[in-house]
């Protein structure tokens, strides 16, 4: 048997030789400590007493007191002294002497992150800035052509300007400057039915704006036989006429049934106009061979300004005959007729 004293409370400890070189708790105050080896070191085992030589039990570990005592489960404390008396080979280590210090972030990590943040935040940029236009634009609105129709110019009513306002001479927006003797030859069949009363009004202002040394007359197309002319003996000057006489005359005349371009022209070559104004609501029912009568019957020289009266797109026959006289073509929806016709 081995005894030895506590090195904390000098309390005598008994232990059998197997523990000799190895460690042992303190039965009393709990003080783990060293047991020397009695044999080889030359200590007393039966006195506790142990030689310079052999060396004192070392005091491995003792309960603390209150004052010393910190949180934790005493395994640190247990696995220190283990570490410290050369066990650590046992697999007991301290966490004390496991902590590390947190990893150090370099600048060149911190740059990285800025070029990611950086990139990230662009794109969120641009997706906002796509989306506002998005948002925000407005659909654009169809240019318009603002330019007047030279000679033989064609305009259409998807195309055409707002109605312009003309002072002096003109119809439908066509000057007639230049025009000595204007003979109207208006369509009086079906196909200008809806828009006649209208296509007369604006008639009627025409030859209000024509000057008082220019000449005028009227002629509707044939219709069962029939070519109503005013006034009837030929043109006129517009000066001398009565404009509340020229309603009631034109009043009387309605739109109706099949009705032909060529006896009108005939009759408007008696008179030798240098300007015609062809209107007619047919559209596309016309056909080359209208454009063939229109040019056989053409007054010498006249030229003829040609329009499709309640139409919303342009008719070629018309556009040709007005090429090919040194005209102007126009198409005129129902709506426009109606406000040239104020």
């Amino acid at each position: 048997m081995i005894t030895i004293t506590c090195t904390n409370c000098q309390a005598q400890l008994t232990m059998d030789e197997a523990f000799a070189g190895g460690v042992c708790r303190c039965q009393h105050c709990g003080t783990i400590q060293t047991v020397p080896k009695s044999a080889r070191d030359g200590g007393d085992a039966s006195s506790g007493i142990v030689s310079q030589a052999g060396g004192s039990a070392k005091t491995l570990w003792r309960q603390k007191t209150a004052s010393e005592a910190t949180p934790g489960t005493g395994l640190e404390d247990l696995a220190d002294i283990v570490a410290s008396s050369g066990l650590a080979g046992s697999g007991l280590q301290s966490k004390r002497l496991r902590k590390s210090a947190p990893p150090v972030e370099t600048a060149v990590d911190k740059k990285k992150k800025m070029k990611v943040y950086g990139a990230i935040g662009g794109v969120l940029i641009a997706v906002l800035a796509v989306t506002l236009f998005i948002v925000l634009r407005s659909p654009s609105e169809p240019e318009q052509n603002t330019t007047t129709p030279q000679s033989g110019q064609v305009t259409n009513a998807n195309t055409a300007p707002p109605i312009p306002v003309i002072t002096g001479p003109s119809f439908g927006g066509v000057k007639l400057d230049s025009a000595n003797t204007v003979v109207y030859v208006l369509d009086r069949g079906s196909g200008t039915m809806n828009v006649f009363g209208d296509l007369k009004a604006l008639t009627l202002k025409s030859v209000q704006s024509l000057t008082s040394d220019r000449k005028f007359q009227v002629i509707f197309w044939q219709v069962r036989g029939e070519v109503i002319t005013y006034p009837e003996s030929g043109t006129t000057v517009a000066g001398d006429i009565s404009i509340s006489e020229a309603v009631r005359k034109l009043e009387d005349v309605s739109a109706f049934g099949s009705s032909t371009v060529g006896p009108a022209l005939q009759k408007a070559a008696s008179v030798k106009p240098d300007t015609i104004i062809l209107c007619t609501g047919k559209g596309d029912d016309l056909d080359e061979a209208f454009v063939k009568e229109v040019l056989d019957n053409r007054p010498n020289g006249a030229k003829i300004h040609t329009f499709a009266v309640g139409s919303t797109h342009p008719i070629s026959q018309l556009q040709s005959i007005a090429s090919k006289t040194g005209g102007e073509y126009r198409t005129i929806s129902e709506s426009q007729l109606s406000q040239f016709a104020k």
